[in-house]
C-alpha cells in the first residue's frame, strides 16, 4: 500500500483493518508536533491571538458571516434536491466561515471574566470537521452490513451493544434455569450443583452470540439442547422479550458507522489522547507538549477523530492501554449534595491522561507535575486545578436531577 494510498480515506478501509490502522498512525501530527520541542516558548502569559489577529478577525468578520449564511442556504436547498454530499459539505463550509469569530470571543470570555481569570484560555479548539477532511465526511456513513473485517466489527458499537444484549439476556435465563434446577432437584442428586459454572456460561454465551446473529431459532434450540433435563420454556420465554428488544435497538441505533456528526467530542478526546502519548517522550515542558497537541485542532477536528468517533472501542487501534476507574466515578448525587467527596475522587488521579465522560459530552483532563489541564473540544486548552474542574463542568455539563449529569474517568497509557 502507497503512501498516498494510506493518506486517502476510503470507506473499505473498514474491511481492511490493517489499513485502518496506518490511516490513524499520525505520522505528519506526530512530526508536526515533535517540531514544537525545539521552537521558543512564547510564554505562560501569551494570547493565542495577537492585537493585530483580533483586528483582523473583526474586520472580516461581517463577511464571513454573509458567506456562512450562504452556504446554509446552499446546504437547504442541497437537501431538497436529496444530494446529500452537499449538505455536508456545504454545513461544514457554514461553520467554518464563523471559526475565527468563536474563538476570539472565547480568548476574550476567559481572559476577561474574573471568576474564569486563573482558567485563561491557551489554545482555542473547534467542534467541527476540518474542511480538508471531507473525504471523510462526505461519505456521510457506513453500513454495518458492509463491515465483514472481524477486527473492525468488533469495535463498532453494534458489536458492543450486540454483546452486552446477549450478556444481559443470558443473565436472565442462568438466573431461571438455576431457580428451576433448585426447585426441581431431588434429594438424591445432592452432588449435582445447581449453580452454573462461570466457564460454562461463558461457553454457552460465545456459542449462542453466534448462532444468534445467523438465526434466532438456532440460538434458542441450542439453549434448549444444553439444558435438556429441565423445563425451561419459562427461562426462554422471558429472555425472547429482551433478546427482541436488543434487536429494536441495534436497528435504530447501530446500524450504521456515522462519520459525519454534528459533534466529534468523543472522537476529537481519543485523537488527542493519542497524539499526547505518542510525543510525550519529546517534550520536557507539559505546557508547551499540550499547546503543540493542541494547535492539531484549532481549525476543526481532522479526519482521524471523524473516524474514531464512529467506533466504539479504539484502544487497540491506536495501541494504547486504556483503563476504565470506576472507584473514580462521579455520581450525581455527589455533585448536588457532596462536592467535597467528588473533589478528592479528582485530587486522588495519578498524573497521566484522561477522558472524561460527562453530560452529552467528552473532555481530556491532564495531570501533570507542575498543574492540571483540561482540553475542551468545543473550547479548546485551559490550564485548571481539580476545584475549577468541577466548577467548570457544574457551569457548562451538568442539569440539575438529569441522572445523566455525572462524570467518569478513562485513563490512557502507551504500550
Amino acid at each position: 500500500m502507497s503512501a498516498a494510498e494510506i493518506k486517502a480515506f476510503s470507506p473499505h478501509l473498514f474491511n481492511h483493518h490493517v489499513g485502518l490502522e496506518r490511516q490513524l498512525n499520525g505520522k505528519e501530527e506526530i512530526s508536526v508536533i515533535e517540531s514544537a520541542a525545539v521552537n521558543p516558548d512564547p510564554g505562560p502569559a501569551s494570547r493565542y491571538f495577537s492585537r493585530w489577529q483580533v483586528v483582523w478577525i473583526i474586520v472580516k468578520h461581517p463577511f464571513e458571516l454573509v458567506a456562512s449564511i450562504f452556504f446554509k442556504a446552499l446546504s437547504f436547498l442541497c437537501n431538497q434536491l436529496a444530494f446529500q454530499k452537499g449538505v455536508r459539505i456545504f454545513s461544514v463550509l457554514s461553520k467554518q466561515m464563523t471559526r475565527d469569530w468563536k474563538q476570539v470571543c472565547l480568548q476574550w470570555h476567559f481572559n476577561l471574566k474574573e471568576d474564569e481569570a486563573s482558567s485563561e484560555l491557551l489554545t482555542p479548539a473547534f467542534n467541527v470537521h476540518q474542511t480538508a477532511s471531507w473525504d471523510v465526511y462526505t461519505h456521510g456513513s457506513i453500513a454495518q452490513s458492509f463491515l465483514i473485517d472481524k477486527d473492525v466489527i468488533a469495535m463498532t458499537s453494534h458489536y458492543a451493544n450486540y454483546q452486552k444484549g446477549i450478556k444481559q439476556a443470558l443473565g436472565v435465563f442462568f438466573q431461571q434455569v438455576e431457580k428451576i434446577k433448585a426447585k426441581e432437584k431431588k434429594w438424591y442428586n445432592f452432588w449435582d450443583p445447581v449453580e452454573i459454572p462461570a466457564l460454562e456460561k461463558k461457553r454457552i454465551r460465545k456459542i449462542f452470540a453466534d448462532k444468534y446473529l445467523h438465526s434466532s431459532t438456532e440460538a434458542i434450540r441450542f439453549l434448549k439442547h444444553a439444558f435438556p433435563e429441565i423445563a425451561k420454556e419459562t427461562a426462554i420465554s422471558q429472555i425472547y422479550d429482551v433478546l427482541k428488544q436488543m434487536d429494536a435497538y441495534l436497528q435504530q441505533n447501530c446500524r450504521e458507522i456515522r462519520l459525519y456528526s454534528d459533534g466529534l467530542c468523543r472522537g476529537a478526546s481519543l485523537w488527542f489522547i493519542n497524539l499526547y502519548l505518542k510525543t510525550a517522550a519529546k517534550f520536557s515542558d507539559p505546557v508547551k507538549h499540550l499547546r503543540a497537541v493542541s494547535e492539531q485542532f484549532t481549525m476543526g477536528v481532522p479526519k482521524q477523530g471523524a473516524i474514531l468517533q464512529g467506533l466504539e472501542t479504539t484502544d487497540r487501534l491506536l495501541k494504547v492501554e486504556m483503563q476504565r476507574l470506576k472507584q473514580h466515578d462521579i455520581s450525581l448525587y455527589e455533585l448536588e449534595c457532596n462536592l467535597k467527596r467528588a473533589l478528592k475522587k479528582v485530587e486522588s488521579l495519578e498524573k497521566g491522561i484522561y477522558r472524561l465522560g460527562v453530560l452529552n459530552h467528552s473532555l481530556v483532563y491532564i495531570k501533570t507535575e507542575t498543574g492540571s489541564y483540561i482540553w475542551d473540544p468545543e473550547i479548546g486548552l485551559l490550564a485548571m486545578s481539580d476545584k475549577q474542574l468541577l466548577s467548570y463542568i457544574m457551569r457548562r455539563y451538568y442539569q440539575l436531577g438529569n441522572t445523566q449529569s455525572r462524570i467518569y474517568f478513562e485513563q490512557y497509557q502507551s504500550l
